[in-house]
């Protein structure tokens, strides 16, 4: 006997079973004996004779009492309904079809496209995917829904299900086209993925399937995995699974010949009339001394909705494939405000990709005038040429104090001073401090300190320069260590008997040292007028006379001169004449000679830009930070899309001390899409006092515009800090957009038993996919028929009726 409940993918079934079965011995000797009760109680009431009994009555007494003992023997049996559950486990095909950008490109699966001009049909990679899933004669999609369940998943920053086909096991083609229809009507126009995340995608798929039995995983994709846990990782994650995984390569396995614009360099900030370099490194395949055209064009972003207009065009010739080509712009802008610089290349016809032709970079361009504190120890070369070149220069604020000077002397400067500027209120007023080798001994106690201050916290510039008289002096007074702290440089211990050795004056000039390196530095833009820089590193006029020995640069320093003579070397390198650094929120500078005045022979250009630029560039901190009372930053200026931007704060009171607050809030908002505008804490930092830092992740590219507003006790209106920062597209897809043929063999090589096979091979894919679909079935807890009050009262009324019967026959 059996009764069945159809579910979706279960049913219950119900069964009559006997729980106690007894040995076959048993069982038949039970039987017989059951047989001859049975036969022993007919034979005993048919021969039964008394008054009032008929044969049919006796029958139907002996019916009843057989009835009783078969009920008896039953119950020994011990009979239930038994339930078991069937369990119908579908197996499941997992196609992990790549969608980022790279699959955006056309060409040939074996061979590299050399003129696409020539092929207007020639599908995107994405299109091919679909063909292959959804399009007769292969139709992939409809071959293996035969065997299995298939779903087919996205490959890319996000992994998303965009189909799920049943298994159609017995069912006709026509059905199957049907349920796939919609997979081959998705659109090919797709927003591309930035990245390609196979680990993302593959374990997305795997939870999502749980512990279903799973046939194959089908990988369609060019291979280039940037993103996420590598192929031998994951291969491995297969094997141990046991699933084998199919790799279908798409695309050429030769780089299309292609222009990309690979890098863009350029200072974040700029001056008004003050040239400025654009760089940009170029390289191309497959276009090697074929001719090229490079344009700089220029957009205002202030608010603005003008266009951008081209200022500058320059020709290239393609180097071997691989190999950057350095194109640089010299710009001089002519107004302040922000400006969008684009470097363009013009698209050869040839090209299959063009997204990488283009690369903008932001630049800030200030008028600000740079308030200076000059402090000298006496009048020399570089102090008397100094102070007449940023008196005369508009951009600079100059205010001086010659120590070596009577106390009723006049400074120089535009704001001649009367007192050396020694409390914090005073000289928060400086962007840039100059030390001309100051006399330490004529410094008041914890002027240093203060300075060192304003430097890391406030962003302000600090320059040191060496000369005879006072450097040693400075070196070892135990009151400047602040000041020594922030410089690029570590003091040498036996820089006086080095000194001694040498001697204090030499009739004849040394070679100075330019690094590689510092030729793009902001400083060092004096040298960059000459083409030949091998011309510029043997000029007579780039010689030293005189110089202070140091040990070394400091780890974070970027050396811009070292000293060219063999003796004056150590174990760290030649001596260093010039160093930079960043600390905490300011620049810091160092020159270890005296000699710059000396380049005025070449021209008097080269000791102005010399120093204009460097002073500019050590004060850019302050500048784009912030007033006086604050600074405000990122950790950088220019991120890839999904980094996260580190934001910081210094915030001070009106007595410029450091402001003691929990939090402070801010606003960041897109400049490009006002829209993209959230609000933001920023905590403070217990470790520093008047510091506060959040973190913010940018939704889209742009620029961004960073307000904060903070008001003290005692300030009677808010003080607003500003700062800019962009984002940019990460083109990790267009970098190599050939097909990584080893990473997918590599990846089908180390799963459980899969296989590398090309689009011509992807039809006989379906042949080596098994059904893998499971059944189960689990037995409920029985439900018992003997032990129940009901088989109790059948047996007693069977009894009461024989009774019954015999009494109202008189045959008791």
């Amino acid at each position: 006997m059996q009764k069945t409940i159809l579910l979706a993918q279960t049913y219950l079934e119900r069964r009559l079973e006997l729980n106690y079965q007894p040995p076959d011995w048993l069982l038949l000797v039970t039987l017989l004996l059951m047989a001859a009760v049975l036969v022993a109680i007919v034979q005993l009431y048919r021969r039964e004779q008394r008054a009032g009994s008929t044969l049919r009555g006796r029958m139907v007494l002996a019916g009843l009492r057989c009835s009783v003992v078969l009920l008896l023997v039953m119950i020994w049996f011990e009979p239930v309904w038994a339930e078991y559950v069937h369990h119908h486990i579908e197996s499941y095909t997992l196609v992990l079809s790549d969608r980022s950008a790279s699959m955006m490109l056309t060409g040939s699966p074996s061979t590299p496209t050399t003129d696409i001009t020539s092929q207007p049909d020639v599908p995107t990679r994405v299109e091919q995917v679909q063909r292959l899933l959804s399009t007769p004669p292969t139709a992939l999609l409809q071959q293996l829904s035969r065997r299995n369940r298939v779903q087919v998943w996205s490959i890319g920053d996000q992994s998303q299900l965009l189909n799920d086909i049943p298994a159609r096991r017995n069912e006709a083609d026509t059905t199957l086209a049907a349920a796939i229809s919609e997979m081959a009507t998705q659109p090919a126009d797709i927003t591309p993925a930035p990245v390609t995340d196979l680990g993302l995608a593959l374990r997305g798929a795997l939870a999502q399937a749980g512990n279903a039995p799973i046939a194959a995983v089908i990988v369609l994709s060019d291979g280039q995995f940037n993103h996420g846990e590598n192929v031998e990782q994951l291969g491995r994650m297969a094997r141990l699974r046991g699933l084998p995984v199919y790799t279908i390569g798409l695309g050429p396995l030769e780089p299309p010949l292609n222009w990309r614009m690979q890098n863009v360099s350029a200072p974040q900030s700029a001056f008004i009339n003050d040239p400025f370099t654009i760089t940009a490194e170029i390289s191309s395949y497959g276009l090697e001394n074929s001719s090229g055209s490079v344009q700089l064009l220029e957009q205002s972003v202030d608010g603005t909705a003008a266009a951008p207009h081209l200022i500058a065009q320059q020709s290239i010739t393609a180097a071997a494939d691989g190999q950057p080509r350095t194109v640089q712009f010299e710009h001089r802008p002519r107004e302040a405000g922000r400006y969008l610089y684009q470097l363009q290349i013009v698209a050869d016809p040839r090209e299959a990709i063009t997204a990488d032709n283009l690369l903008p970079i932001r630049v800030q361009v200030l008028d600000n005038k740079l308030r200076v504190l000059l402090v000298a120890g006496g009048p020399n070369w570089t102090y008397r040429l100094l102070t007449n070149l940023l008196t005369r220069d508009p951009s600079f604020e100059l205010s001086c104090w010659l120590q070596s000077a009577d106390s009723t002397a006049i400074r120089e400067g535009d704001y001649p001073l009367d007192h050396l500027p020694i409390e914090a209120a005073e000289l928060g007023k400086y962007d840039l401090f100059l030390l001309l080798d100051p006399d330490p001994q004529q410094l008041p106690a914890g002027w240093a300190e203060h300075l060192a201050q304003l430097v890391a916290r406030r962003g302000s510039g600090l320059l040191y320069h060496v000369g005879r008289p006072y450097t040693s002096r400075f070196f070892q007074s135990p009151t400047m260590m602040p000041l020594r702290e922030l410089l690029p440089v570590i003091a040498d211990p036996q820089a006086e008997l080095l000194l001694n050795e040498i001697g204090y004056y030499q009739k004849t000039g040394q070679p100075l040292e330019i690094l590689t390196a510092a030729r793009a530095h902001p400083a060092m833009r004096v040298l960059q007028s000459s083409t030949d820089s091998a011309a510029a590193d043997s000029a007579d006029w780039l010689q030293v006379f005189w110089h202070y020995p140091v040990r070394s640069e400091k780890p974070a320093a970027t050396v811009l001169l070292r000293h060219g003579h063999p003796r004056m070397r150590n174990r760290y390198g030649g001596h260093v004449l010039a160093a930079t650094q960043f600390i905490g929120a300011g620049r810091s500078a160092f020159i270890g000679f005296d000699g710059t005045w000396r380049w005025r022979r070449a021209g008097e250009e080269r000791f102005n830009q010399f120093w204009i630029q460097m002073l500019r560039y050590l004060a850019e901190g302050r500048l784009l930070g912030g007033n006086g009372r604050g600074r405000l930053q990122s950790d950088a200026p220019r991120y890839d899309l999904g980094q996260a931007v580190t934001l910081s704060a210094y915030l001070t009171d009106s007595e410029y001390q450091p402001l003691v607050t929990p939090r402070q809030a801010a606003e960041v908002q897109s400049t490009e899409q006002p829209e993209l505008h959230t609000s933001l804490w920023l905590a403070a930092d217990p470790a520093r006092p008047g510091w506060y830092v959040g973190s913010y992740q940018p939704p889209a590219v742009g620029e961004y515009r960073v307000q904060l507003n903070y008001q003290a006790s005692d300030d009677t209106s808010p003080i607003t800090l500003t700062h800019w920062f962009e984002t940019r597209e990460p083109n990790l897809e267009i970098q190599q957009p050939q097909q990584n043929r080893t990473a997918l063999e590599q990846l089908a090589r180390l799963s459980a038993g899969g296989s590398y096979l090309t689009l011509d091979q992807a039809i006989t894919l379906a042949d080596k996919i098994p059904d893998r679909h499971e059944s189960q079935v689990s037995r409920g807890v029985p439900e018992p028929l003997w032990d129940r009050y009901s088989m109790l009262l059948v047996i007693v009324l069977l009894l009461a009726i024989e009774w019954s019967l015999r009494k109202w026959w008189s045959m008791l």
